[in-house]
């Protein structure tokens, strides 16, 4: 897996959009490949630091060192709901905050919805 001189987007969101981001936590569920990992990179270079998962521990290293020290992986099974409120809760112990849950993949959106209407945070589907 090579990111390092990959566009995903070739968009200017401007500036206002990476001031918004600066210091907000992500969670993508999904995000160690394809369209979850190009939203990731995006986050990432926009100042936002993010936290993608997967059932994989040598994977997500993979990702969060082609994302870069903004990022970090948690592993977590996405079908699994107790794993997944486990995920948020470290997340939140790690960042002290949670801003925003994209879920990449059909299977992780009630465990992540479930989990974000406990924690108040804002859940965003993408499929």
């Amino acid at each position: 897996m090579r990111l390092k001189n990959r566009v995903f987007f070739n968009v200017n969101i401007g500036d206002k959009i990476s001031e918004s981001l600066q210091g907000k936590v992500a969670v993508i569920a999904g995000g160690r490949q394809g369209v979850g990992l190009g939203i990731a990179q995006e986050l990432v270079n926009h100042g936002a630091p993010v936290v993608v998962t997967g059932r994989r521990q040598a994977t997500l290293e993979e990702t969060v060192a082609m994302l870069g020290p903004k990022s970090s992986g948690i592993v977590a099974d996405k079908s699994n709901l107790a794993e997944m409120e486990a995920m948020f809760k470290e997340t939140m112990t790690r960042h002290g905050r949670l801003d925003a849950v994209v879920a990449i993949v059909g299977i992780a959106r009630q465990a992540s919805l479930t989990v974000c209407v406990k924690l108040g945070v804002q859940y965003i589907p993408f499929n």
